[in-house]
């Protein structure tokens, strides 16, 4: 029997679907791509009570888009009965805020120190509106995952090590609220979080997204996920 899961969420989700549409699963049957949540989703992409809505109109229609074959006619998340993977830290588009290219846990020539404690809690402050849509899921009793974003292009002004330090504080919150992770950053980058040429889109003007040989990574992290056996509760 094929079972279905939905796969949503910020620009990176559309390689992975990408991925599955091209190379289709007799096991499971996949169904999204991206929401379009707007550029200030970190702070203002849902609602952030019951029903759980996205704000943005253009993001309320893809999400409907998605979950129609469902069997769903509606806009609350809270309804998604199947697996939910969500790509939603974007990372690219906090990494370059001066609070942390000026001060980091990275250790450098041209920057202040900053304690982990310090950058975590700044994080954890930027991203608590993105936290805060997992832990609803959560609590509701959904199957909830969680994608981390591809890693950079390049670790000039050391930006691939502050995306570790972003990878590391994502899997620190995600386990703490009982969130498996999917992460391809060892399959597809350096050590320094550089993502490797090969997973990189044709566009050279693109320096953001991945492309779908990244998608294959993360998918097949999802589907061994899925197919792993079932912890008793």
């Amino acid at each position: 029997m094929t079972r279905k899961i939905v796969l949503m969420g910020d620009s990176h989700s559309e390689a992975v679907v990408a991925h599955f549409r091209k190379n289709l699963c007799a096991e499971f049957e996949v169904f999204g791509g991206q929401l379009r949540l707007g550029h200030e989703w970190a702070a203002h992409f849902h609602r952030g009570e019951d029903p759980l809505c996205f704000i943005r109109e253009e993001a309320r229609q893809n999400f409907r888009r998605v979950v129609a074959p469902l069997g769903l006619d509606g806009e609350n998340v809270l309804d998604i009965n199947v697996p939910i993977f969500l790509s939603l830290v974007n990372i690219h588009q906090a990494i370059y805020y001066p609070e942390w290219c000026f001060y980091s846990p990275v250790a450098t020539e041209d920057r202040q120190f900053m304690s982990r404690q310090m950058f975590d809690g700044l994080l954890a402050e930027y991203f608590s509106h993105t936290l805060q849509f997992f832990e609803k899921l959560v609590r509701a009793g959904k199957t909830v995952y969680a994608i981390i974003s591809p890693g950079v292009r390049d670790n000039d002004n050391h930006t691939g090590e502050l995306f570790l330090q972003f990878r590391r504080f994502f899997h620190q919150e995600f386990k703490a609220r009982g969130i498996p992770v999917v992460d391809a950053t060892e399959a597809t980058c350096d050590r320094f979080g550089v993502l490797r040429e090969e997973y990189w889109v044709a566009d050279p003007e693109d320096r953001v997204h991945a492309n779908i040989l990244w998608g294959k990574h993360v998918a097949d992290a999802c589907l061994e996920i899925l197919r792993a056996p079932r912890e008793e509760g």
